[in-house]
């Protein structure tokens, strides 16, 4: 992958020292670069049911990540996401497991401070 940034030099607002940006370009892969490879040959996640509960002012919610994949998965990223009853994120935080075995389970929890302890919440598991 060639992935390259370039600035210029010129009349802007931002600034870098005494130099200032015009404009930022980023050349990256495009998606047809991409090696297509469907869950059913790589692997995927499920979650099993998340929960709620209380401790102080914190929402603490918890849940297990299960794996089909045929190795270990390190560093798994839980991503969640909270909203009110009218569908408006009110809290967002991530977590990342230990390690989630082979074809087997592994537990996380996230906690999260100042959300009503009535939202609703979605969670969200990243290899």
């Amino acid at each position: 992958m060639n992935w390259s940034a370039r600035a210029q030099r010129k009349d802007a607002r931002a600034s870098v020292g005494s130099a200032q940006i015009d404009r930022i370009e980023v050349h990256a892969p495009t998606a047809d670069a991409a090696a297509y490879s469907p869950a059913a040959e790589t692997g995927s996640f499920t979650l099993g049911e998340v929960t709620t509960g209380s401790e102080y002012d914190w929402m603490t919610v918890n849940g297990a990540a299960t794996s089909n994949f045929t190795e270990d998965q390190d560093m798994v990223r839980i991503d969640v996401i909270a909203r009110d009853g009218g569908g408006k994120i009110v809290g967002v935080d991530f977590t990342y497991t230990d390690r989630v075995p082979a074809d087997g389970t592994a537990a996380w929890n996230v906690p999260l401070w100042r959300v009503p302890l009535d939202s609703k919440v979605e969670a969200f598991p990243h290899p």
